[in-house]
């Protein structure tokens, strides 16, 4: 919940007290949460494509906090012909070290954002609760193919 420049965090604990946790933090400069990353990234894109890196604070309502993001420009040969490529990466070297970078690829001129590797944003219910996937997310929007809506599916990766 975003009021006034703050981030209210409210979550209820399945305890037996049914607590709610509570966090409230300042909103940063180009703050983003959840599947807004994708407009994000299309947002950024002539930065993106003249290679300049772009800072961001991603929301983590499940840990009530903020945590520094960046995104480059991303060469590599996992970047299909025709597509550019964009790596997000925690800014912090330790956060790094436990969170795997994700990788976006867009239509180089309009920076549509059409595959996601890596950590989605979608989840899978399980018997232990809901799980986030780690995959190949593939994202068809509004008037392309006879979709009449945005859809984003996903699955595991191989």
């Amino acid at each position: 919940d975003i009021q006034e420049w703050t981030i209210d965090y409210k979550q209820q604990q399945m305890v037996e007290k049914g607590q709610l946790f509570t966090a409230k933090e300042g909103i940063k400069h180009n703050t983003v949460a959840g599947s807004h990353i994708v407009d994000f990234v299309r947002d950024s894109w002539a930065d993106l494509k003249a290679s300049k890196r772009v800072h961001f604070h991603f929301a983590i309502p499940d840990r009530r906090e903020t945590f520094g993001f960046q995104l480059d420009r991303w060469n590599h040969p996992e970047v299909p012909a025709g597509m550019m490529g964009v790596k997000m990466a925690p800014a912090n070297f330790f956060v790094a070290l436990f969170v795997p970078a994700l990788k976006f690829f867009a239509d180089p001129n309009t920076g549509k954002v059409v595959r996601v590797l890596g950590r989605t944003f979608l989840h899978k219910r399980t018997p232990q609760g809901l799980r986030t996937l780690q995959g190949d997310m593939v994202l068809k929007y509004p008037g392309e193919n006879g979709n009449t809506k945005a859809t984003a599916t996903a699955q595991a990766a191989p």
